[in-house]
């Protein structure tokens, strides 16, 4: 379970990124965190991480408080990815990589994190999806991650700065910025 009350972060030059954003997701879920703005997928993902404290409001990680307290114990338990971190040798996961290496790119990442949730990583966090793999194989990946995450009973966070590739996949949707719209399997929380 993550649950963000009234959360909030600013950038490094102190204007904010997104403020107030409120979301309650239960697992089993796919979540796609969209928008044009990196930054602020990116601060978002590290709040449900544990990698930051966001400026205002709470989140809570499987009931636990994202303090300083509590940030390394939430890091032990959230599996964060970037794929275009993947091939870097020395990365923790790159064993489990390695092992699929020789599949196509959208197979090796569906195995890869099968492996990591085999591993009690929970939740999974994907950054970058579109900026590692092509179109249809995010539209391809998506949709199988759907059934990975209720299928292990886990929630799966795909960072994106695309949502139109992921929104018919998605339970909920998480868009930072100006895009307005909404499908009917996913909720969608404007933040701007």
């Amino acid at each position: 379970m993550i649950e963000l009350l009234g959360v909030g972060m600013r950038g490094a030059d102190g204007q904010w990124l997104f403020r107030r954003l409120c979301a309650h997701i239960d697992s089993p879920a796919l979540v796609v965190v969209a928008g044009p703005s990196r930054d602020a997928r990116e601060a978002l993902l590290d709040i449900v991480a544990g990698r930051r404290i966001a400026d205002e409001g709470r989140a809570w990680i499987d009931r636990i408080p994202v303090m300083a307290e509590t940030r390394r114990r939430i890091r032990r338990r959230v599996a964060d990815i970037g794929l275009a971190e993947l091939a870097r040798p020395r990365w923790r996961w790159s064993s489990l990589l390695r092992r699929s290496a020789t599949l196509p790119p959208d197979e090796a990442v569906r195995a890869f994190i099968a492996s990591v949730v085999a591993h009690g990583r929970r939740p999974v966090i994907l950054r970058d999806l579109d900026r590692v793999l092509t179109p249809p194989d995010v539209v391809s990946l998506g949709q199988h991650l759907r059934g990975v995450a209720r299928a292990l009973r886990c929630s799966i966070l795909l960072g994106v700065s695309d949502v139109t590739l992921l929104r018919e996949a998605a339970d909920e949707v998480l868009v930072i910025g100006g895009a307005r719209f909404a499908t009917a399997r996913a909720e969608l929380q404007l933040v701007g």
